[in-house]
């Protein structure tokens, strides 16, 4: 089962490594001009983050270095991405739409996969396999963080990428008018 797990890490890991390394840095200009028209505020300067976050976090999991935390960063990526790159709601073009949709769905369901490696390894405490990390890779310790004291650090920056992730997702929205209840019973 360690090298289903290994293999699995390593497949779920490629996409983060690969568009990191190729679209936020490697071919930043495009990327950035991108996200500009997308409207992500500070391109230039988010772009090549983005990419070290998706590198790091992948080549974490991956390698089993940290990987709850490097599984974090993988979230933390993709929630601002998710709604600022594919805000399929704001599109007109049904087809784009259904585009956007689809990239957005797909962000949503690699950040479930990075929640449930990093439950995982909560889970395992250092008794991963096949990680560099681990108790089975011949350190007599774990890797230095007890169980109390890595959920809550993980519990903390999870809440705070979904804090930032609501903030990045209002500021993407037009103001909301709520209808008032003589409108709703017109309807």
């Amino acid at each position: 089962m360690d090298v289903l797990f290994l293999i699995g890490r390593i497949v779920f890991a490629l996409i983060f490594i690969f568009s990191g390394s190729t679209i936020h840095l490697l071919q930043a200009k495009q990327g950035i001009a991108y996200a500009r028209m997308s409207g992500v505020p500070a391109p230039a300067l988010l772009v090549p983050v983005s990419g070290l976050v998706a590198v790091a976090g992948g080549l974490s999991v991956a390698l089993g270095v940290w990987a709850d935390l490097g599984a974090l960063a993988i979230v933390a990526f993709l929630l601002p991405v998710a709604f600022f790159m594919h805000a399929f709601w704001k599109e007109t073009d049904e087809q784009t739409k259904a585009n956007q949709m689809a990239h957005f769905m797909k962000n949503m369901a690699l950040a479930g996969g990075a929640l449930v490696i990093f439950y995982a390894y909560n889970q395992l405490q250092g008794d991963a396999g096949l990680s560099i990390t681990d108790r089975s890779s011949g350190a007599d310790e774990p890797h230095g963080r007890t169980q109390h004291g890595s959920r809550a650090c993980c519990a903390n920056a999870l809440a705070g990428c979904v804090r930032v992730s609501r903030w990045l997702f209002d500021q993407t929205q037009p103001s909301l008018v709520r209808p008032t209840e003589t409108q709703l019973v017109l309807t």
